[in-house]
């Protein structure tokens, strides 16, 4: 027989949580240096043509990132709490990339 303990949400550590956001920065900055790199290559034909679109859009989740990461464990003005503040950067990063594998495809 399992405890009821398995239903409980999990508490995040805020250092966990700023690790993984730093993380995600760390990614978009590279998918953006990579895009720079890359801008001129034969492959890049599809996505081209969206460049300054597409480094906007992840130029903003970056400062997401940066902006969520400070903020995570002191008093926000909006009332969130580390893991919903999170989970919005989650949601975020997954429409971005949703998003941008639609982008690439086309």
């Amino acid at each position: 027989m399992q405890s009821d303990d398995a239903a409980e949400p999990v508490e995040w550590d805020v250092e966990e949580l700023q690790r993984s956001i730093n993380e995600w920065n760390g990614i978009a900055t590279k998918i953006i240096e990579l895009m720079h790199e890359t801008l001129d290559d034969p492959r890049s034909q599809n996505w081209r043509p969206h460049f300054h679109q597409i480094v906007g859009v992840v130029s903003r989740f970056r400062e997401l990132c940066r902006r969520e990461s400070a903020q995570l464990g002191s008093w926000r003005e909006d009332g969130l709490a580390p893991d919903e503040a999170y989970q919005r950067v989650w949601e975020e990063g997954d429409q971005l990339v949703q998003w941008l594998h639609r982008m690439m495809r086309e």
